[in-house]
């Protein structure tokens, strides 16, 4: 299954509400973020991050988190359990690809958090922003 047919197939439309809501929320962030550097307090560079940030952030939260639809779930308790179910279990196909787009999916997220903080971030907070997000 390639990229494109994941997210058609596990991507809901958004619901004009859904929409309107998201647009509020980045307009009035932009707002802040516009006040914010004409008093100086952050770098243009850091308000595009901040921004881009967030639309990537509503995007995989609304794509992930707000389209769900309710089934029964099952989880375990356990670290990393899914890593090793996949090196010592059978036919764990699906659940390695599961694994690699969850860590494709917070790759953005890693990249822009340098230029959202104006420096290079120690790998230990950007472990607690990840860890944080999920």
């Amino acid at each position: 299954m390639d990229i494109y047919q994941i997210i058609i197939t596990y991507n809901k439309a958004w619901t004009k509400e859904e929409t309107v809501c998201f647009g509020i929320i980045l307009i009035f962030l932009s707002g802040i973020l516009a006040i914010s550097v004409y008093k100086h307090k952050i770098l243009k560079q850091q308000a595009v991050a901040i921004l881009l940030l967030a639309i990537y952030l509503g995007i995989v939260l609304g794509s992930t988190v707000f389209t769900r639809e309710s089934s029964i779930r099952s989880y375990k308790l356990m670290p990393l359990w899914s890593w090793k179910e996949i090196l010592f279990g059978n036919d764990a196909r699906e659940l390695l690809i599961e694994n690699l787009l969850n860590v494709i999916l917070l790759l953005p997220m890693g990249a822009l958090l340098p230029f959202v903080f104006g420096k290079k971030l120690k790998i230990k907070k950007a472990f607690y922003m990840d860890f944080l997000y999920r």
